[in-house]
């Protein structure tokens, strides 16, 4: 169970994030405006694992979705 209340259940008309290994998970309007900035958008070229994805072409995970997955978690 989280400790963060706005992860517990996404209010009406809230923007929900969908990760594979978390399900839904709900963006509040503050971080919502976080994820949209594009310092964050930038993540999403950023690769987690580095050149890794050269070797194991599926180890494509990025910066952006590591992030998610830590809010997701917190």
């Amino acid at each position: 169970m989280t400790d963060l209340a706005e992860l517990r259940a996404p209010a009406a008309g809230q923007r929900v994030v969908r990760l594979p290994e978390l399900d839904n998970v709900p963006l509040t309007a503050p971080v919502a405006a976080i994820v949209d900035h594009p310092h964050f958008q930038r993540l999403r070229r950023v690769r987690q694992l580095g050149p890794t994805w050269l070797v194991y072409p599926g180890a494509t995970h990025t910066r952006f979705e590591h992030a998610l997955g830590v809010y997701g978690t917190a």
